[in-house]
């Protein structure tokens, strides 16, 4: 990419890698000094640092400050045989198994009892799909969880 109409004394800039400047005369090319090649090494070092931090801190905060919405709701309850164990291991299978938005809805069960049964009931289609993968969960949690149950 030759930026044509140069004045004297200024650069001519070819692919990033090469620099031809009017002295040098007409197609000969001198490489980027080591302080530019440097200077985008370490640039580009910073970049991916950057990224590789964002990659392995966003999964830890995102399980941090969801910190369990079925942790929460089932250590609020007032159910017999409720344990912290068993409360993170029914939010581990939820992790797996449910949505964020339908671990909101599931969560909100241990608060209304009746929500769940009203759910269950719904002639809605996304009730009853809902009702599906929440049933499933319960399996799942059922043969994952009640070894934890006090």
């Amino acid at each position: 990419m030759n930026f044509h109409g140069a004045n004297q004394g200024e650069l001519n800039i070819y692919p990033f890698w090469h620099i031809v400047s009017p002295e040098s005369g007409h197609g000969h090319h001198e490489y980027m000094g080591h302080g530019i090649l440097n200077g985008l090494r370490q640039t580009m070092k910073t970049v991916l640092k950057t990224a590789l931090i964002a990659a392995v801190i966003t999964p830890v905060f995102v399980n941090t400050a969801d910190a369990g919405r079925l942790t929460s709701a089932c250590m609020q309850s007032d159910r017999k045989g409720v344990s912290r164990s068993l409360c993170r291991c029914i939010q581990s299978v939820a992790d797996q198994n449910l949505s964020r938005r339908d671990q909101k809805l599931a969560a909100s069960f241990f608060k209304d009892p009746h929500k769940a049964q009203q759910i269950r009931q719904s002639d809605n289609s996304s009730h009853e799909d809902f009702w599906k993968r929440y049933r499933e969960f319960g399996g799942v949690v059922a043969a994952s969880c009640s070894h934890l149950k006090k």
